[in-house]
């Protein structure tokens, strides 16, 4: 589970390319493991993180490409924050 307020990032050992309808993501400490291949509203989110550095943030940022309230996105974003932390794509740590 995700905390609002919390801090989230790219896992430092992810390597990823961004393609016209996708993003390729790969962990280089893991190479025995299929990359993940994200599109639509997953790599919306892979990509706010480049930019955001809280979920609210990355919440923020995904809301405003599709042009939505933040209510319409929050659920999903938050859930799949929390999966892409399970397959240690992301890291997560408390806000200071």
């Amino acid at each position: 589970m995700t905390v609002r307020g919390e801090l989230v990032r790219r896992h430092p050992d992810v390597a990823w390319v961004e393609g016209e309808q996708r993003v390729v993501v790969c962990r280089l400490d893991r190479l025995d493991r299929p990359p993940a291949v994200l599109n639509g509203s997953a790599a919306a989110i892979w990509l706010a993180l480049d930019r955001a550095s809280t979920v609210e943030q990355v919440v923020q940022e995904v809301a405003a490409r599709y042009d939505v309230d933040l209510a319409v996105v929050v659920d999903d974003v938050e859930g799949w924050l929390v999966d892409a932390c399970r397959l240690g794509l992301a890291v997560r740590e408390p806000a200071s």
